[in-house]
Order: structure tokens, then sequence, then C-alpha cells
């Protein structure tokens, strides 16, 4: 928190001078060295350390949480996260704006969001950096309710982001950037304008560019499935695999009946229904395993002729 106090003559030649002041800071917040948080506060421009210094502020003690009902290991996993990405903050608060409002724009900008963990009674980050594995399976036998949704709007051909630029002293820049990496046409493209806070170099606003027009195209239709109390066991963000006869992304789906096994591998799959196999095509099996232990999903590749119910195991 910075409080400046300026006194200026009161005349017709300093009339509007405060509104043309420019003052340069450094704010302070705690940082993370790799195993911990640090107990004092130095100059930080990271995400993660503002989004804690803003929750942990004794500034405005009604709304302050304390050290032990944060994660604060997923915060330094966020801290690192940013390092690594080049997400930081550089910004200037001069009327009054709710915390939450802060926290959702600085985590918006690092790709992350706050939960509540019921199992240890904290709030956490969880980032959105995109999993290369899954940890469930939806499919007709745990699906209580699925319904689709689908928006027919025009894609956009890029994005117009209008931000602060330090490289320019802090002035205002508008950079454009297209989704096949051309040159804007006004006659024939469309633009979507993105105005986002606290962002300050190019490389951070090319990255929310990016990842804005990268989920455009990959969310082409909503679907949203009502499923069974075990899904609050999935964190936030996770990858899961969606199977039913709803969407038209795989052959079938179906139920396994009985397995076959030589020598202590597996060599065939029964199912309760048929599937077909194309003949210019490889293809493989989801399979939702449930043990005394725990659960998980199973990618199998198998090999079939035709329209069939026996799948030979492959790998």
């Amino acid at each position: 928190c910075c409080r400046i106090g300026v006194r200026i003559a009161a005349n017709a030649n300093t009339q509007g001078l405060l509104d043309a002041i420019s003052v340069i800071e450094t704010a302070c917040a705690r940082t993370w060295n790799g195993t911990a948080w640090s107990t004092g506060k130095t100059p930080s421009r990271n995400l993660a350390a503002w989004v804690l210094e803003i929750l942990t502020n004794s500034h405005h003690r009604p709304s302050q949480y304390n050290d032990s009902e944060i994660d604060l290991e997923s915060f330094g996993a966020w801290y690192e996260y940013c390092e690594q990405q080049g997400f930081y903050a550089d910004g200037v608060i001069t009327k009054g704006e709710k915390k939450k409002s802060i926290i959702d724009k600085l985590l918006s900008n690092g790709n992350a969001a706050l939960v509540y963990n019921r199992f240890t009674g904290k709030m956490e980050v969880a980032i959105d950096n995109g999993r290369n594995y899954s940890v469930a399976l939806f499919n007709s036998e745990n699906i209580i309710s699925i319904s689709t949704q689908k928006q027919f709007k025009r894609k956009t051909d890029g994005r117009k982001i209008k931000y602060v630029n330090a490289a320019a002293d802090y002035d205002i820049d508008t950079v454009k950037f297209m989704r096949d990496g051309g040159e804007y046409d006004p006659a024939t493209d469309t633009l979507e304008e993105i105005t986002p806070e606290y962002i300050t170099e190019y490389g951070h606003a090319f990255k929310l560019a990016w990842r804005s027009m990268a989920e455009e195209t990959a969310q082409p239709l909503t679907v949203t499935v009502k499923a069974g109390h075990e899904s609050a066991y999935y964190p936030l963000f996770s990858r899961v695999e969606l199977q039913h006869k709803s969407l038209k992304k795989s052959n079938a789906h179906g139920i396994i009946k009985a397995l076959v096994w030589y020598g202590g591998l597996l060599k065939e799959i029964h199912l309760d229904g048929t599937v077909t196999f194309p003949q210019d095509a490889a293809c493989g099996l989801i399979v939702n395993c449930v043990s005394d232990s725990g659960r998980g999903i199973l990618p199998i590749k198998v090999s079939g002729t035709g329209k069939t119910n026996k799948l030979y195991v492959e790998s």
C-alpha cells in the first residue's frame, strides 16, 4: 500500500495537473524459494505472490486469511508455473475494488483458479496447464444425465489485445494476433478485442490471445454431465474421457461380458453388443477399471474384423 501526498498551488496554470502526474512504485510481497514462502517481503511481480499477498494482507482484517487456512504448496507450484511461463502482474489500483474482482483477474491471467479442498479444509490453487492424462471415464454406466449445447456463431479470425506496454514506457499499445499467422485484412477478417488488466508484456499478451483462440477452436460444443458423488474426487481442470451414444465421436460403446487370458496376458475382450471396425484405421478401447485399492482408466489397442463383439488385444 503506497500513500502519496502532493502539494500544488491552485491556479489556472496548474489546472488538471493532478491527473497528469506519473508515479512509479515497486510492490513488495512474499516470494517462493522452491520449498517455502519467505517471511519477509521483497519486490515481486509474480501472480501467485500477489494473490497470496491480497489474501493474507492485514490492511482489511475481516477478509484476511491466515497461512493455516491456505495450501501454501499449491501457491508455490503456481509461483513456479508463472515464472516458467513469464506471467507477471503490473498495475496500480487507485479506487476501491473488491478483493475477489482483483484476484479473479490475476487468476485468469495465470490460467488458474482458487478452490476449497474439502478434504484438507484449505484453499488451494488449481492450474489449468493441460493434463496429458485422464483421471476418469464417464459412460452410460456412471452418467446420471447428459446434455449438449452448440453455439452457432462465427469463429473470429484473430484477437486484438489492448494493454499497457512496459516496453513502450507504460503507454497504451494495441497488437493483433491472427489465427493463420498472416496480416489482418479489415475487408475479410473479424477480431475479438480483449483488454486485459495488469498485463504489461508482449509475451504474456501473446499467450493470452492464443489460448483464447485455442479454446474457441477446441470447444465447438459444451457437454454438461451429471454424475455421481465420485465426481467430487476429480480435481478442477482434470481431463476426463467421455463415452456416450449421444456423441458421434467414436464407433460404439458397450459393457465387457468376458475376458480371455493366455499365459497370464489378456488376449480377448468380449462385449455385450457389437462394434464395427473400419478397414483403414487402428482402434482402441478405454476401459473403466475398478478394484478394492482404487479406480482408473486403461487404454488398450485392439483389432477386429467387420461387425463383431470379439476384440483381440494388440497392446
